[in-house]
């Protein structure tokens, strides 16, 4: 299943032309089409669900016929999510466009997938070391005193236009899908920096 995600969604380019190696947030079966946008947090689920069927591949079939482009696939989305970090460490909410807010949750999945990944020997640790580090900064910067953290869309289907994903609400209490990932990433990232992989 997870090796035909990238037939729907992946943008590959079209007409010859070079795609940016994304995921769409959604595909349209009646017309054949993906959605407008490439969300952040979709891409974010994407990332995390790869690391978790790769470590279980690892963990049952380490030898599967099809590990190999598992890795290649998690290699060529990891490539993309790198190209749309911005300058501050942070993913923003529609990955390619610049003037949608810098989204939390995006930047929690796909900072502890890069640390994962590396840490499992699936990326290459010259290639995201430095990226990782941009993204706790960014992480971390959204953490209040009081335990809330900022910036995390609330649940977001999909929409017509970026626009539209730039006005979703970021209020901590309607935020649970993303607030998990910032914790489980900022465990990851302790792991990373102090070796500690189970």
């Amino acid at each position: 299943m997870l090796l035909r995600v990238p037939d729907y969604l992946q943008d590959r380019g079209q007409a010859g032309g070079p795609g940016d190696g994304l995921m769409y947030h959604g595909y349209n079966a009646a017309n054949n089409a993906t959605s407008c946008c490439k969300w952040g947090r979709a891409n974010g689920w994407i990332m995390m669900g790869h690391v978790e069927v790769l470590e279980a591949v690892d963990k049952v079939s380490p030898h599967h016929e099809l590990r190999d482009q598992l890795v290649q696939l998690l290699n060529s989305h990891a490539a993309a999510m790198l190209n749309v970090q911005d300058s501050s460490g942070a993913w923003h909410q529609v990955l390619n466009e610049t003037d949608t807010f810098l989204e939390t949750s995006v930047t929690a999945m796909t900072m502890f997938s890069f640390a994962r990944g590396i840490a499992r020997g699936w990326l290459n640790k010259a290639d995201y070391e430095a990226s990782i580090h941009r993204a706790y900064a960014a992480l971390v910067s959204q953490v209040q005193d009081d335990g809330t953290v900022g910036k995390i869309c609330s649940g977001c289907g999909i929409q017509p236009n970026a626009a539209t994903y730039n006005t979703h609400s970021t209020d901590y209490e309607q935020s649970q899908p993303g607030l998990g990932s910032v914790w489980r990433a900022v465990v990851e990232y302790h792991n990373f920096v102090g070796g500690r992989h189970a």
